[in-house]
């Protein structure tokens, strides 16, 4: 505890040190103040960033009853007109390549939450997450990845997990057009995480047969009743859209997961 005002001073200071690589119209912007401590670290402050950002810094994303703060994060990034405008908006960015363990040090920051890797190039990215990996062994590490290749390769160099952004939109759609049909939440997350894992599974599955690089036609999933026999009262209720629950096996070659579903 003793340590917090002396962290907090050097973030501090860190922000007005980096200050300095900005032009001189950035130099009337208000110094970054954040906490040091163990902040999340966002590397690239894009949409995505953006919207981790605004995610964190919601009251219950803290998680503790009565904390209106969020959880403490900073962000990073390389282009100083981002820096600038994000700064006016009110978010703690500091100008810098913060996948460097130097530059996070430089900024107070020894020990973070989290990182979440928002970079769009691919090498960037893996190369980013090998070197958060190496210097902090047990901190989580997410990032952003561009297809299933890339997933595979980013988790390879140490991420604990990637979102595959192209895939999590169609998921979202999805998930939101089936709710819309009045499929049960449960029901939608656990069909999400099977198409999740069916993709991954997939992926690595042609990567070790040599396929090729990029992988963009998955195998469709299927679905098999467990029993073979519906009562024609069952068949009546499921079409008139009445609730009845049936068990089903849904499945493809590389992913089996049963579930009873409502429909």
């Amino acid at each position: 505890m003793a340590l917090t005002p002396l962290l907090n001073e050097v973030g501090k200071r860190a922000a007005d040190f980096i200050d300095d690589k900005l032009d001189s119209e950035d130099q009337n912007v208000e110094a970054v103040n954040f906490d040091a401590r163990e902040p999340v670290v966002i590397l690239g402050f894009g949409q995505m960033g953006q919207v981790l950002a605004n995610f964190l810094s919601a009251p219950l994303a803290s998680g503790i009853d009565g904390d209106l703060s969020g959880w403490p994060y900073i962000a990073f990034d390389l282009n100083p007109s981002v820096v600038k405008a994000s700064r006016k908006l009110g978010f703690p960015i500091l100008y810098g390549d913060g996948s460097r363990p130097t530059v996070l040090l430089s900024a107070g920051i020894s020990s973070p939450k989290a990182v979440m890797v928002m970079y769009t190039g691919k090498k960037r990215t893996i190369e980013a997450v090998q070197r958060l990996r190496l210097a902090f062994p047990a901190v989580p590490i997410y990032a952003r990845a561009q297809d299933v290749t890339h997933l595979l390769d980013l988790k390879k160099a140490g991420a604990t997990d990637a979102i595959l952004e192209n895939a999590e939109t169609s998921l979202q759609l999805g998930s939101k057009l089936l709710k819309g049909f009045g499929v049960m939440s449960d029901d939608v997350t656990f069909l999400s995480k099977l198409v999740r894992d069916s993709m991954e599974l997939q992926g690595q599955d042609a990567l070790s047969k040599g396929v090729g690089r990029e992988i963009n036609i998955m195998k469709p999933l299927q679905v098999k009743w467990k029993s073979q026999f519906w009562s024609e009262t069952a068949r009546k209720e499921t079409w008139s859209g009445e609730s009845s629950l049936f068990s089903m096996v849904i499945y493809c070659e590389f992913a089996k997961m049963d579930r009873n579903i409502s429909l």
